[in-house]
């Protein structure tokens, strides 16, 4: 159809299927797509945490993609060694962070903000049938955590993981649970642009560290979800 509109314009007709094509092909990639990313997850699940060629092809390419082989200082000058990038990077980031002063505050906050005694019942213990309620309407296609397990999969599997929840949310209603590792997080760099040199050209962001954190997250999302239910 495209090289038959180079030499005449398309009747009604030609036009029409034309874009009935356009549509069907577009509906195929994107079942496509949808296809090899639900596979990739299942396998990933499955063969992701073994020692597989999988996993270490895996390994080598974020290894590769998250090294920064250079940087290029503000004269100019290219930094290779790694202690050396260090500095760089430190002494940009703090530069960009600078530090501020309190002042004063501009507005009475009594006038925005009114006292509420009778807030007791919001320390009432978490039931089951809370947790139940938040879990079910969590969105599917997004996960709590950078385990890769998103809200769908905690919604299948609830039969088998419930309790463990139950336990943590109960834990955490205890103070039981060390909640320290959810103030800690590292700060990567995420390039903005392909080949990035100068300090510039990356974006900071902060990632949680640890196994145990994403535990302690998870507990202390489900539980503000939970409070912000009953409010």
């Amino acid at each position: 159809m495209e090289i038959i509109e180079e030499c005449r314009d398309l009747t009604v007709m030609e036009w029409n299927f034309k874009e009935t094509l356009n549509e069907k092909l577009s509906h195929l990639l994107e079942q496509q797509r949808v296809y090899w990313k639900q596979r990739g997850k299942v396998r990933w699940v499955k063969d992701g945490d073994t020692v597989t060629k999988l996993f270490h092809a895996n390994a080598t390419l974020k290894h590769r993609n998250n090294l920064i082989a250079q940087l290029q200082k503000g004269n100019g000058e290219i930094v290779l060694n790694h202690a050396e990038e260090e500095k760089v990077l430190w002494e940009a980031l703090k530069d960009r962070l600078g530090q501020s002063d309190f002042t004063s505050m501009a507005f009475n906050l009594s006038y925005f903000l009114e006292i509420n005694s009778e807030l007791t019942w919001l320390e009432d213990p978490f039931t089951k049938e809370e947790i139940d309620s938040v879990v079910r309407n969590l969105p599917n296609d997004k996960a709590l955590g950078p385990d890769g397990f998103n809200n769908e999969f905690i919604k299948r599997c609830w039969h088998f993981i419930e309790e463990d929840f139950y336990d943590l949310c109960f834990a955490f209603q205890d103070n039981s649970v060390c909640l320290q590792s959810i103030n800690d997080s590292y700060i990567t760099l995420i390039p903005k642009i392909d080949g990035a040199q100068q300090v510039g050209d990356f974006r900071p962001i902060s990632v949680t560290p640890s196994v145990g954190a994403e535990s302690d997250q998870q507990v202390n999302i489900c539980s503000f979800a939970i409070r912000c239910d009953r409010m």
